[in-house]
């Protein structure tokens, strides 16, 4: 790493509202990264909890304000306000993150100026921080790659599969594209990252970088068909408003693809008439998605929550031989590396002990 990339500041970002239980996680995750020049800012949304008690011991490291509660998109844009940093890591006061995963992506910004994005996969946890699964884009060939907007733009419109917690972002971006939207909520991220992918290019690197917490508490479990149905909605009016939009053509395809995401809402949460509805509109607005795995996705979780057995497994058959294998991620190679095969996946708990443990050593 350059004495030039060293010398850049990140601020990580951490709003949060009533996440007392999972705050010293991601707090120890945190001050456990090994990048320099770091920052912390953590915004509490007008939290009811022991929120203000649990954060104490770390106020000489993490930069703390608090404001009466007025959602999340508020509480990112206040964080953002006081960064000082030239990158911004969102970090979800729920989730953690990886060790070593702030230099990777810093790396990619100062290498590559067209890019303001640059995010990867997350370890999907519960609420114990036993790992699930994995959350983001298939993993590439290559260790990272470069999207170009017009690649990123599209790719967004079908849905979002960046979680927010392993993403890092220019500020200058931040600050070219607008604000965090309460109306975007829930989506405000998918806002503001469609908003990015319009007007700069992104960057995957194919390795996890989070751990997104999956319990019953979190903003995911509260979404509803109607919440997301009105909040894209409201994203998508305001972004193709903009006089500026470099692909105005996309509109009727974006209206399309998000009648397909509702449709998958609405399948998850058991909803037969939204999920027919909607699916059926998609289809009819824009044919040609019916030949897209994410179609095929959709009715896959369509005949989980409707269909009788035999019929739900002939669907799972059918998609099975349709889509025998996932397309790669679209992009520019930027790595030589191949994949990497080498990710534990342990509890997100024993990743915490261990952060806790370096922090006691350095203290001794």
């Amino acid at each position: 790493m350059t004495e030039e990339t060293v010398a850049l500041r990140v601020s990580i970002v951490i709003p949060t509202h009533n996440m007392a239980n999972y705050l010293p996680v991601a707090l120890d995750t945190a001050l456990g990264q090994d990048y320099p020049n770091t920052e912390i800012v953590v915004v509490d949304d007008g939290s009811t909890d022991d929120t203000a008690e649990i954060i104490r011991p770390y106020l000489p490291h993490v930069r703390y304000f608090r404001q009466q509660q007025q959602g999340v998109a508020a509480a990112r844009n206040r964080a953002l306000e006081l960064a000082q940093g030239d990158y911004v890591r969102f970090l979800d006061a729920d989730d953690a993150l990886c060790p070593d995963s702030l230099a990777p992506q810093v790396d990619l910004l100062d290498r590559y100026p067209q890019v303001a994005l640059v995010y990867g996969q997350a370890h999907v946890v519960d609420a114990d921080g036993t790992v699930q699964g994995l959350f983001g884009p298939p993993r590439a060939r290559a260790a990272a790659t470069v999207t170009p907007s017009t690649l990123a733009f599209r790719r967004l419109l079908r849905g979002c599969d960046i979680c927010a917690s392993t993403v890092m972002v220019r500020r200058a971006a931040l600050q070219r594209v607008g604000p965090f939207q309460p109306a975007a909520v829930p989506g405000e991220d998918w806002d503001v990252w469609l908003r990015i992918a319009a007007y700069f290019d992104q960057a995957y690197i194919s390795r996890p970088l989070a751990y997104y917490r999956i319990h019953r508490n979190s903003a995911t479990a509260a979404y509803t068909v109607a919440s997301v149905a009105d909040s894209h909605r409201n994203t998508l009016r305001a972004l193709f408003a903009r006089p500026d939009l470099p692909y105005p053509h996309l509109e009727t395809l974006a209206y399309a693809c998000l009648d397909r995401t509702i449709a998958r809402v609405a399948a998850r949460l058991r909803q037969r008439g939204p999920f027919v509805r909607h699916l059926a509109r998609a289809l009819w607005s824009k044919p040609p998605l019916s030949l897209e795995g994410e179609t095929w996705n959709t009715l896959y979780e369509g005949g989980k929550a409707f269909l009788p057995l035999p019929l739900f497994r002939a669907v799972r058959v059918l998609k099975r031989t349709v889509f025998s294998r996932r397309p790669s991620f679209a992009g520019a190679d930027i790595s030589s590396a191949g994949p990497r095969s080498d990710y534990e996946e342990r509890p997100l708990v024993a990743e915490a002990e261990a952060v806790r443990g370096m922090q006691e050593q350095n203290n001794a």
